[in-house]
This record gives structure tokens, sequence and C-alpha cells, in this order.
């Protein structure tokens, strides 16, 4: 990222870094200014040869990589590797880890190397990868804080995994001391400026590399234990809906959140209660994954999410109850949404879950996209009404999907004033590829036993004020949109 071209930008944003910065909690403010004169933490260099593993082996298996993830082998023999449905060839003697062909979010996923978990690698190429890695990649995106925290679970769970990796002591050793510098990297270089799942998944990573270590390191590392557990319990709100409010982020970390539980199970270093704790915050997350799951098995696709990026809700049920966190799938008709913004109508035949609430949380509504009142309808467990879901976070046409997704109709209510009608310009009121423009405000939704009732309107800042287009279902510019449903028996 050019820092200083960032910095030569803002006074021509000067409304928009005053009304984001209202919004930022103080420690993420002053993070976020030191962010921009230094950027990302250097990568640590130990000495860390006494780090050792702790634990070699899990007794509960891990789950495989996501749908996302594809492997082929080329006739010459390299590797095409496929992330979210976008291909990179991985020659065996040059990968080019320093890549931006497809973006920052595909470099984040290939850095992540949640990929190397898939069947049609032989514990070899993983073992070249790996080597590969720490060999020339000494620094750039990988060493960010967020690919750090998803490699520091996906090497500890190839460690932990019988024939992952070959049984190559020397190798073994060399990943152990580069997991060591990562963790520190990390540890030194907390996403305090993001927040939100990212500093979520930073504090994960953190422990999780005390619990597979022994050492000095590792035990500065263990005691993080107490700021997770609060982190947790500030980000999952009470009904267990993570606060980005994203079915897809909630899956991916709930998935990280069962890691660390099925690590603490089986490492000494857990400290007392620490895996009791997590266990209740994920049954949490449990139950509200079970409200965002349709009668189809698979997650809405409301705020910022898509299907085949996190483990499907089967599978992450399967994992819970081998975990021992619950007995059974939890069932949603007798569970409900209490304070995330969300709402669940269901009877015989329908089945409806509505957004009603603004970008969240407001000093990271990041994972927002333009869906407050959107809906997605289930009519005799068929998805008809659907929101189509995320494509990419940078601006731009939308890829083509194969299969096509069930969509017959894909937004319930374009509640966003990002631009004039008729105008492709991005309003003033918010940064360039964020969709929620203005800010957005649900009114105290009216609930009866069989209805929902809910209205919203754009913040009245002056840009959005001037700028708001006529809203679907609004008889001017000044009417707020309004989403009604109804179903034939409970609110869940």
């Amino acid at each position: 990222m050019n820092r200083l071209g960032n910095l030569l930008r803002l006074p021509g944003r000067i409304p928009t870094v005053l009304r984001t910065v209202a919004r930022l909690r103080a420690r993420q403010a002053w993070a976020q200014l030191t962010h921009l004169f230094s950027g990302v933490e250097k990568p640590a260099q130990l000495d860390a040869h006494e780090i050792g593993l702790a634990v070699t082996e899990a007794t509960t298996a891990f789950l495989g990589p996501p749908a996302h993830v594809g492997v082929h082998v080329t006739p010459r023999g390299g590797l095409e590797l496929e992330l979210l449905a976008l291909g990179l060839l991985l020659e065996r003697s040059e990968i080019d880890w320093q890549t931006d062909r497809h973006g920052p979010l595909f470099a984040y996923h290939l850095h992540e190397q949640a990929w190397l978990r898939h069947p049609k690698l032989k514990a070899t190429d993983r073992a070249t990868v790996v080597e590969d890695w720490m060999e020339n990649h000494v620094e750039g995106v990988g060493w960010d804080p967020h690919p750090i925290s998803l490699r520091l679970l996906s090497w500890g769970k190839a460690l932990l995994t019988e024939g992952l990796l070959p049984k190559n002591a020397a190798l073994r050793g060399r990943m152990c001391r580069s997991l060591a510098d990562q963790a520190e990297t990390l540890a030194r270089g907390l996403e305090i400026r993001l927040q939100a799942n990212h500093l979520l998944s930073n504090r994960i990573g953190v422990v999780w590399a005390g619990l597979l270590f022994t050492g000095a390191h590792a035990d500065r590392w263990l005691g993080g234990c107490d700021a997770l557990l609060a982190e947790f319990e500030a980000q999952v709100h009470r009904d267990g809906v993570h606060e980005e409010r994203s079915p897809m982020y909630h899956s991916l970390i709930l998935e990280n959140g069962l890691d660390l539980l099925n690590l603490s199970r089986v490492s000494p270093r857990t400290p007392p209660g620490f895996a009791d704790n997590l266990a209740a915050t994920l049954r949490r997350m449990l139950d509200a994954l079970a409200l965002f799951t349709g009668p189809d098995g698979r997650i809405t696709l409301l705020a910022d999410s898509g299907w085949g990026v996190a483990a499907e809700p089967d599978a992450l049920f399967d994992y819970a109850c081998a975990l021992g966190v619950i007995e059974a799938a939890p069932d949603p008709s007798e569970l409900r949404f209490d304070d995330s913004g969300y709402v669940r109508l269901a009877s015989d035949r329908f089945d409806v879950v509505v957004s009603i609430g603004a970008p969240s949380p407001a000093h990271q509504p990041g994972h927002a996209h333009c869906d407050a009142l959107a809906f997605e309808l289930f009519v005799r467990g068929q998805r008809l009404v659907a929101d189509t879901g995320v494509v990419e976070y940078r601006p731009g046409a939308p890829r083509p999907r194969t299969p096509p997704p069930p969509t017959r109709w894909s937004r319930s209510c374009p509640t966003s004033a990002v631009s004039p009608t008729g105008s492709r310009r991005a309003s003033p009121s918010c940064w360039p590829g964020c969709l929620s423009g203005g800010w957005l405000r649900c009114t105290s939704p009216s609930r009866i036993p069989i209805a929902l009732a809910a209205s919203c309107w754009p913040g009245a800042d002056r840009d959005s004020r001037t700028r708001r287009p006529r809203l679907a279902g609004s008889s001017s510019p000044s009417a707020p949109p309004t989403t009604s449903c109804r179903a034939a028996s409970r609110p869940s």
C-alpha cells in the first residue's frame, strides 16, 4: 500500500475522514494514525531454538479446506491452485508469493494456506510449499497480521494431523521456528486499527501459538487467553451473532474458535477454565448459525457472505458435536435472534430472515453491503428470494458465476444512498468500494407474533441528504422505504 499517496489524498476527503473518525474507538483511531506512518509490524526474528511442540497430535480431526479451494496437477507436474473461483499456477521450482494478479483478497487466501489441507496435495507437495514460503517470502503481504493469524492455524493443523507432512524432523523444526517468528510478529502488531474479526483472529492466532509451543515466548503468547475471551465476549452478541452480522464471517470465526478449542482440549498448557469459557461462547454462536441456516442447509447470503468460503453449517455442527460442545445441531424453531439486528419468521410453508440493523459495528462497518432491510425468503424449503452475495471488495464489474446462484430477485430494498439517481459516481460520504454510503438507520421495528414491520433511511448528514436517490418503494426522495413480512405462525 502506498502510504504516502494515501496521506496526500486525505485533505480532499476531510468531511469523509471526520465522519469516519467520529465513529472510531479512541485506541482504534490512534492505531489508524500510527499505521498511516509506520505500516504493518516488520517480521520478527527470534532466537527461538528452545521452541518445541507441546502437542504432537489432535484427537479430533480438523475440517478440510473450504469448497472454493481447488487443486489440479498440470501435465508438466506443476500445481494449478484455484481460490475464490480464480486460478494461479504454482510451478514447483518457483511460487510467486508477491503476486497481485487477482487483488488483495486472493493474496490473503494464498498466504493463509488453508488450501494446504486439500486431499489432492501429497505430503511432499505441502512440504515444498512450506519450504518455499519460508525461503522466499521473508517480507510482504504474507506478513500482514491477518494472513499470519490464519496461517498459524493452517500450519499448526498440518503439524498435528498424521500424514499431511512428511516425517521429517528437520522440516518440522524449521516450521516451528518460522511459526515462532510469525506469532511474535503478530503479537507485536495486533490489528487494533481494524478491530472486529481481524482483531479476534489475531488473538486466536497468538493464543493458538501459546498452546501449541513450549518456551518463554510461548508463555507470553499464552498470556493472551483472558484478552481473547474478553474479545469474544465483546464481539459476540447475546444471541450468539458476531457483531459484523455476516453469516459467512460468523462461520469462519466459529471454525477458528472450534479449532482453538480442539487444541485446548489436548494441550497440557491450557489454563484452567479457558476451554469451558470458550465452549460457552461457541455454543451461542452455533445457535446463531442455526438461525442463519436456511431450510436448504446453507447460510443466508446477507451482509458480506458467499457460499463455499466458509465450512458448511452441517460440517460445523458435526465438528462441534465431535468436540462435545453440543449434542446435536440446534433446532432454529426453538431459537430467536435477540439484539443482532435480524429477525426470522417461519410457518409451515414460508421461512424468511430479515436484516433490520444498520451497518455494524459502528466503528467497523466494512462487511455491510447495502442490505439494510434485505431479506431471504424460502417457500416450501426452496430459496425463492435471495441476496446475490458478495463477489469482491474492490469496485468493478462482478464476475460471472458458474453455476448461477439460485436467485430470482437479488435485493430486497436498495437502501444505501451512495449516488444520485442514474449516476454511477460514488457518494462523497463513503470511501471508494464501500457500499454503505451516508449512515443507514432503522426505526425500532414493530413485532407481533405473525408480523414484522421496519423502515430505514440514510443518515441525515448533508452529503446523503443532497445526494439521496429516489429509493424503491418510496413516494418521494425523503420517504423511508419499508419492509413488511408476514408469516402464519411464530417468530424465531
